[in-house]
């Protein structure tokens, strides 16, 4: 009976160490996930929004017969613009060497920048009157190449530069705010109260832009970025001709400087 029970303990312990042996054999070793780099080479589109402002200096000049002799000092007077703008954007970036990024970028941004401006003058020194200029651009758009460095994998500073095109409004006028009508010799040449002078103009313009910004990963597909651009659409003239009320004839012309606008805007990307 001992030998029967010691035979059996033997084979139980023998069976177990080949059960346990043959699990170990088979069963499949943990490996950790390789956690793979982020890319920014790829397409992507997004939307952007933020503000601008600017600052115009404009110059008057008269062709006879107006009645001139107003002082140079006050021919020349600014006017300053600003608003909110919003709109698209989409692109290209390359990730090389390995941590520089280089790409192509296309936006246009719909606008509601506005500015006016009213700068009072004494006709021949003595009689009051005044200088109006409004402006407001509808859009926006830019075509630039981009350059950045990447101080962390998901983080990428950028500079940008390109082509930069809007569509501005401009109307100005020459009011003579007097309580008699402006004489040339003795012929009447602006009725008292009212604009001498006017014109208008809406034209599509073209320039350059200059910034930078910083751009951050938050998902593998998203990216999240504030920029700064300085955009400038060049100088323009107005040329005002004369109004109902004006007999004398000639014309004015308001020369403005280059058209500028620094933009701050936020934008978000989706990146495939």
């Amino acid at each position: 009976m001992k030998k029967f029970v010691s035979a059996l303990v033997a084979f139980a312990a023998t069976t177990s160490a080949a059960f346990a042996s043959d699990l170990a054999a088979k069963a499949p070793a943990f490996k950790a996930p390789v956690a793979t780099a982020y890319t920014w080479t790829g397409w992507y589109v997004g939307v952007n929004g933020g503000g601008d402002w600017a600052n115009s200096n404009i110059t008057e000049t008269d062709i006879a017969p107006l009645v001139v002799n107003i002082p140079a000092a006050q021919r020349q007077f600014s006017m300053r613009h600003s608003g909110v703008l919003g709109g698209l954007q989409g692109g290209y970036n390359w990730q090389f060497a390995p941590n520089w990024v280089a790409g192509l970028e296309a936006d246009i941004a719909f606008s509601n920048d506005r500015g006016s401006t009213t700068s009072g003058f004494l006709f021949g020194g003595a009689f009051p009157g005044n200088f109006m200029a409004d402006t407001r651009t509808d859009w926006l758009a830019t075509t630039r190449a981009r350059i950045g460095f990447l101080p962390a994998e998901r983080v990428l500073v950028y500079a940008t530069g390109g082509a930069a095109f809007g569509h501005v409004k401009t109307n100005g006028s020459i009011n003579n705010n007097f309580g008699a009508p402006l004489v040339l010799g003795a012929v009447p040449v602006c009725q008292n109260n009212s604009v001498c002078y006017q014109g208008s103009e809406s034209k599509t313009a073209a320039g350059w832009t200059l910034g930078g910004g910083l751009e951050y990963a938050v998902w593998n597909n998203v990216t999240v970025k504030l920029e700064y651009l300085y955009v400038n659409l060049g100088a323009r003239t107005l040329t005002l001709s004369p109004s109902p009320t004006t007999t004398g004839g000639g014309a004015a012309t308001f020369a403005f400087g280059d058209s500028v606008y620094n933009i701050v805007r936020a934008g978000v990307n989706l990146k495939f």
